[in-house]
């Protein structure tokens, strides 16, 4: 009796400690994500001469890394909602910053209004791998 306990409490603690890892590397994955694409979305705002410029410059980079080449339905809401993001790293990157600007309270707003919207992550969208485009040499 006491070796079949212990298994099962060996079995149970391996599929908690299973499940606690997935989450933790999730977590991790979510959050490069966050930090490659705001970096890269920042290095397109700062280009603009204004807050709308700078949505222009960092939903046309977000398109682009979703490859999203049309939008609608959902993709222009989503678009919709993620260009207060890039107005206020717009606004907070000046070389005088906006002390309002808030592009991380903008971050979780949009994430939570997505999740809510659609169910899941906005991260999970960038699991889908870029095909290889294969070079051709004539």
């Amino acid at each position: 009796m006491a070796a079949t306990g212990a298994n099962g409490a060996e079995a149970a603690l391996r599929e908690d400690f299973a499940r606690r890892i997935a989450a933790l590397a999730e977590e991790r994955a979510f959050a490069f994500r966050r930090l490659n694409l705001l970096t890269a979305i920042t290095d397109s705002v700062t280009r603009a001469d204004d807050e709308d410029m700078a949505a222009v410059y960092g939903l046309s980079h977000l398109r682009h890394r979703l490859g999203w080449s049309e939008t609608e339905g959902v993709r222009d809401e989503v678009l919709e909602r993620f260009a207060p993001v890039c107005r206020a790293l717009h606004a907070a990157s000046r070389p005088e910053p906006d002390p309002e600007a808030d592009p991380g309270a903008e971050l979780a707003r949009f994430e939570a209004w997505y999740r809510e919207r659609v169910g899941s992550s906005f991260w999970v969208l960038f699991e889908n791998p870029m095909p290889e485009t294969p070079l051709v040499d004539f």
